[in-house]
């Protein structure tokens, strides 16, 4: 059979059905074609430990580019070596430890989530992942960001909301490529000077802290568009600020700041296009 003559929405609708002989036969059916660039189907091949034994059973291990697992998956069964095309690895709310992802094996990815594991360390070896694009590690336990960030240099979105971070190492300011960084639901008190640096950053979210103020450097993040300081202790911004002329939106809420109208006046005049959320009672 060739690809020209398999309705690949029939194969999807049997590797959605609950029966588990039928999401066999959509498996077999895949078996020596070419596989399009469909993300749901690449999604539905692998969203069960079940059907990462079959993709093994039936050889289309290499096929797989896609795995995407919430809870339950079972690394005594099955290495994730065995998948060296894997793109995009989402394994949240697991029970494992953080030596147990072979990244070695593994120099496809480009985008990894492993939120939701309470982990309180930086997974072991992620530096090895040279294409790493996207980077979801919030819900987790850390405390500190390893200065070994800097080295995953292709990164482009790092979240790393709801931890327990306290600071930020100046080698993540080495990430030039980053354009959404979400630091938000931590316990940060300071921002590092060097954030200037990150020079293609649109996204920044630091909402939820401690920030009691921000380096006059972040005034050199000139592409940013969303500046979230929601729920900060930040009585005053450096006048850096009116340079971030492509900001779109400011949230201020929740700050001293946020009351002092005559400061927002002067920031709504500095930022005339931008919409600036602040407490106006």
């Amino acid at each position: 059979m060739i690809a020209a003559d398999l309705d690949f929405d029939r194969v999807k609708a049997l590797l959605r059905s609950p029966l588990e002989q039928n999401q066999r036969v959509g498996l077999a059916l895949l078996n020596s074609i070419g596989i399009p660039k469909d993300v749901e189907l690449a999604e539905l091949m692998t969203n069960s430990n079940d059907k990462l034994l079959w993709c093994l059973e039936f050889d289309l291990a290499e096929k797989v580019s896609i795995i995407k697992l919430q809870q339950g998956f079972s690394f005594r069964s099955i290495s994730l070596a065995s998948f060296p095309n894997i793109e995009k690895l989402y394994l949240n709310k697991q029970n494992w430890n953080r030596g147990q992802i072979p990244f070695h094996s593994l120099p496809k990815i480009k985008t990894l989530s492993l939120t939701g594991h309470r982990l309180n360390k930086f997974p072991k070896n992620i530096s090895l992942l040279k294409q790493l694009d996207t980077l979801y590690l919030g819900s987790n336990s850390f405390i500190k960001i390893p200065w070994q960030i800097g080295i995953i240099s292709t990164l482009r979105v790092l979240i790393l909301s709801k931890n327990r971070l306290k600071g930020i190492p100046v080698q993540l300011c080495q990430l030039n490529k980053l354009n959404n960084l979400n630091l938000s639901h931590n316990h940060l008190t300071t921002i590092p000077r060097d954030i200037g640096l990150l020079k293609n950053l649109e996204i920044l979210n630091l909402a939820s802290n401690k920030l009691t103020d921000l380096p006059t450097n972040i005034g050199e993040l000139r592409q940013l568009k969303l500046l979230n300081l929601n729920c900060n202790q930040l009585k005053s911004l450096p006048n850096a600020i009116r340079n971030l002329t492509q900001l779109e939106k400011l949230n201020l809420k929740g700050n001293p700041i946020a009351k002092n109208k005559g400061f927002i006046n002067r920031l709504q005049s500095w930022l005339p296009t931008t919409e600036i959320q602040f407490n106006k009672k």
